[in-house]
Formats: C-alpha cells, sequence, structure tokens
C-alpha cells in the first residue's frame, strides 16, 4: 500500500524535467546553425575577394656545372699492394769450435754493420795450438820409421844378392858332381864291374847331396825375393798411411785454429741481434748472434688475379729483361710524393694463397740502408708497381660516375646528355679508363673535346640547358650549324 502511493509523487516530478531537455536540444540546434552559416558566407567573401596571381614572366635559370675537357692520353698504370719487408738473408753467426770469448770487434753490437767474411769474435786459441804441436810431433816421429825402414831395405837386397850366389854356387857344384859320376861310371864300365858296383862307387850319393843343395839354395832365393818384394813395401805403407792421418789431424788442428777467429757471413750486413760476450764459454751449438744482408731487401706483394694483368710479366722469373718498376712509400707519406724507394719486381712465387687466391710478387730494393729513411726488416711499406701502358684512352674521375656507371657529357648546344661507360680498361681510386660509352643503345667511342660534367647534378633530366663552368669561369656557349630536333645529341669532333 506505501508503494502505491508513492508512484503518482514520483510522475509528478518526471515532467518538469523532460521539458527542460527538449529546450537545450532547440538552443544547440539554432546556434549550430547559426555557425554553419558565418563559416559559408566567410568562405564566399574570401573566394569573391581573393587577389589574382600573376603568370611568371622569367624561366628558370639554367643550372651551373662544372665542366672538364676530355683528351685521349697513354695512361701508364700504376698497380697498388703492401706488404712487408724482409732480408734476402737471415744468417745465425755459430763458432765451429769450442772455446772461451777472449775478444770481440767493435761493431758485434746490435746494429753494427760489417764486411763480408769481417773477424767479429775470438775465441781462446790455447787448446787449438797445443793440437797443432802434438800433430806436428806424430808426424815427425813417422816420417824418421819410414827413413829408417827405407834404409833397412837395402838387407833384403843384400839377402836377394847372397842367395843367388849361393845358388851359383851349388849349381857349379851339381855339374861338378856329374862330371865325377860320369867319370866313376866309365871307369867301372871299363873295369866291367860296373854291374857289381856299389851306388857310392856310381857316385850317387854324391849327386843327390849337390842336386838338394841346389834346390835349398834356389828356395833360399826365392824366399829373398818374395821378401825384397813384398815387407818393404808393406812396412812402407802401413808408414806412409800412419803419417797421412797424422797429417789430417795436424790440418784439423790448423782448421781449428783458424777458426778460433769467427768471421761475418759472406755477404753486407748488420748484426739483428746479440746473444754472446767476452768471458763467456760457447761451444758449436750456441748461437752469437743473428745477422742480416744488407746488400739488397725483398718486399713481399700480394697482388689479385685481375690486377696481375696490368702487369707485364716477360721481365719477371727467368728472363734477362729486367722486371717492372716499384715505387715504395711508408704508410704515412703521401701516395702522390716522390717514393722513398724504388726497386723492381724479381720473380713472382710458384703458389698462389688458398684462401684469397692471391698472387705474390717479390719486389727487389737495393742498397735499403744506403740513406734515410731506411728500410728495416719487418717494416709495413705501400707500393705501386708500374704496371702497362694503355695509349689513348680518356681519364674519367671516380667523382664523376655516377650509379650503374653513368657519366654526364656536356653537347655543343650546352645540355646534358647521360651516356654509361663502355668497357674500363683500368679501375683506380681516383680514375676510370675508357675509351667508348653506350648512348641510348648504341655504344660508340669518345671524341677529344667533349666536356665531362663533374658536378654532382644526379636529379637534372636527360637535355636540361646547364651553363658549363671551367674553374669557376663560365665558358662561352657554342650555337650549333642548322636545326636539331630537341633531345638529340651533338658532341664535338675536335
Amino acid at each position: 500500500m506505501k508503494d502505491k502511493r508513492k508512484e503518482p509523487a514520483q510522475d509528478k516530478t518526471e515532467k518538469p524535467h523532460t521539458g527542460g531537455h527538449l529546450l537545450r536540444v532547440v538552443v544547440g540546434l539554432l546556434v549550430g546553425g547559426a555557425i554553419l552559416g558565418g563559416s559559408a558566407f566567410a568562405a564566399w567573401h574570401f573566394w569573391n575577394t581573393r587577389p589574382l596571381t600573376r603568370p611568371m614572366s622569367k624561366a628558370r635559370a639554367p643550372l651551373q656545372v662544372e665542366v672538364i675537357p676530355l683528351q685521349p692520353v697513354d695512361f701508364a698504370v700504376r698497380v697498388p699492394s703492401q706488404g712487408r719487408v724482409k732480408s734476402r738473408a737471415v744468417s745465425g753467426i755459430v763458432p765451429e769450435v769450442t772455446g772461451r770469448i777472449v775478444k770481440i770487434a767493435a761493431n758485434f753490437r746490435e746494429g753494427g754493420s760489417f764486411e763480408p767474411s769481417q773477424p767479429l769474435v775470438w775465441l781462446d786459441p790455447t787448446n787449438a795450438v797445443h793440437a797443432i804441436a802434438e800433430a806436428n810431433a806424430t808426424v815427425r816421429q813417422l816420417q824418421a820409421k819410414l827413413d829408417l825402414e827405407r834404409i833397412n831395405r837395402s838387407s833384403y837386397t843384400n839377402a836377394v844378392t847372397l842367395a843367388q850366389a849361393e845358388l851359383r854356387k851349388t849349381e857349379a857344384a851339381l855339374e861338378l858332381a856329374r862330371a865325377r859320376q860320369a867319370a866313376a861310371i866309365a871307369s867301372l864300365k871299363l873295369l866291367d864291374t860296373f854291374d857289381n858296383s856299389t851306388p857310392l862307387a856310381r857316385h850317387e850319393p854324391q849327386m843327390k847331396e849337390a842336386t838338394a843343395t841346389v834346390q835349398s839354395a834356389a828356395a833360399e832365393l826365392a824366399k829373398a825375393l818374395v821378401d825384397l818384394e813384398q815387407r818393404p813395401a808393406r812396412m812402407e805403407a802401413e808408414l806412409q798411411a800412419q803419417i797421412d792421418a797424422a797429417g789430417a789431424r795436424l790440418s784439423r788442428a790448423q782448421t781449428d785454429l783458424a777458426r778460433t777467429i769467427i768471421r761475418a757471413p759472406s755477404f753486407d750486413g748488420r748484426i739483428v741481434e746479440k746473444s754472446a760476450d767476452v768471458g763467456q764459454h760457447v761451444s758449436t751449438s750456441t748461437t752469437l748472434a743473428r745477422a742480416i744482408a744488407v746488400d739488397y731487401a725483398e718486399v713481399r706483394l700480394p697482388i689479385s688475379r685481375s690486377l696481375l694483368s696490368q702487369i707485364e710479366m716477360s721481365g719477371i722469373s727467368g728472363s734477362t729483361s729486367p722486371g717492372p718498376a716499384v715505387d715504395i712509400h711508408l704508410p704515412t707519406s703521401d701516395p702522390n710524393s716522390p717514393p722513398d724507394w724504388t726497386g723492381r719486381v724479381e720473380r713472382t712465387e710458384a703458389r698462389v694463397d688458398r684462401s684469397s687466391q692471391q698472387h705474390f710478387l717479390i719486389a727487389r730494393v737495393d742498397a735499403p740502408f744506403a740513406q734515410p729513411p731506411f728500410l728495416h726488416e719487418g717494416l709495413f711499406v705501400r707500393a705501386r708497381i708500374h704496371g702497362r701502358v694503355h695509349a689513348g684512352v680518356f681519364e674519367i674521375p671516380r667523382d664523376a660516375v655516377r650509379r650503374g656507371g653513368e657519366i654526364l657529357l656536356v653537347d655543343r648546344e650546352n645540355r646534358l646528355r647521360r651516356v654509361r661507360m663502355a668497357e674500363a680498361f683500368w679501375r683506380g681510386e681516383r680514375k676510370i679508363l675508357i675509351r667508348e660509352v653506350i648512348q641510348g643503345n648504341q655504344q660508340r667511342p669518345l671524341r677529344a673535346g667533349e666536356w665531362l660534367c663533374i658536378s654532382n647534378v644526379d636529379y637534372a633530366p636527360e637535355g636540361e640547358l646547364v651553363v658549363p663552368n671551367r674553374d669557376g669561369k663560365p665558358l662561352p656557349r657554342s650555337t650549333p650549324k642548322g636545326k636539331n630536333r630537341p633531345g638529340k645529341a651533338h658532341f664535338s669532333k675536335q
């Protein structure tokens, strides 16, 4: 019952709220319409009262571009490379005998220079001197024995002479015995007692004795002859062999004495490392110092296969003609300045690098320490190898080359013409060498006197009128003879 009595009161309060809402909606619509109408009127007013624009009376000024005239040249290629200096010979100074160092030369120090075979270190010669004295004594002793043996050889000759005389004597006795036997036999036969005679009566024992004596004498002579032929020669040969061995020991002792003076290698060089001094005992396995040759140095230069074709290889490796020249610079020097050293390519290595497939040229630089700056071993240097000479080519600066090998030429009408470079004979750090360009779909040679645009005008259209400048000064515009169709290039035939 209480809820039913409250419902009429709620209806009475909602009616005045609905009327106010409708009023706000109507007022809003009226204000919005007034704003839109005012805006439309303002737009109409400004449109009708706008100032009229006048057309431009002047055309856009032509572009100012910098140009250079193209002229054919004979260009000598310089192939860049780099490498480290190495000595042509590195030698360790090692003693050939054992001893104590008693003296060293003044230039036996790091950085010291030496001449070929110059004495550098002196060892104590006492042991070598004693060895020479001992070997000399042995040689003299054996020589005395040999002389004595040659004297004793005469006794064997005398024995042969005596044996020969004894043999002749026994042979004579044998003949006498034969004669006596013949006489005895003749007497026995004359007395008719031969058949009953005794061997003694027939002189048979005497004959046997004489024959045996002759045989004995012959054997003694044979023995004497063998002794004369073999024994003295064998004894003399043994003594001579001993003398030769003693002479070899004497020669070795003399050589060891000479080796106590340790000399420099057989080339002009410098000491780069010293590891011994006075008072030190050294052996044949001790390295006293390390030396390098300074008559000439070598630089190992890596070259790619593509750049190798730019180098004349006829004067390398086995040819009598000299190899190509090489300009060598310090890393800090200007590559365009005169070279710090000059040399020549002497040979190529017999292998290529497996990873980079690069070839290696060996350049020879004479007298690396003749004058400063010195070409020290291990120094990193840059090199420019004198390559082939390309005749009648045009030098295109790399700064003037656009994307895709495109360059800009200025024709006789002072209009830009876009062409592409044809085959490049050389691509250097700053220049590209060409002889021909591709214009449209046709390939044509460059001609002397054509202008190359070197200004940055990448967005200029084909045929754009320009004002060519040379070193900041405008060049006179040339007027072509006859009528040319727009967009067609006409190049100078100078």
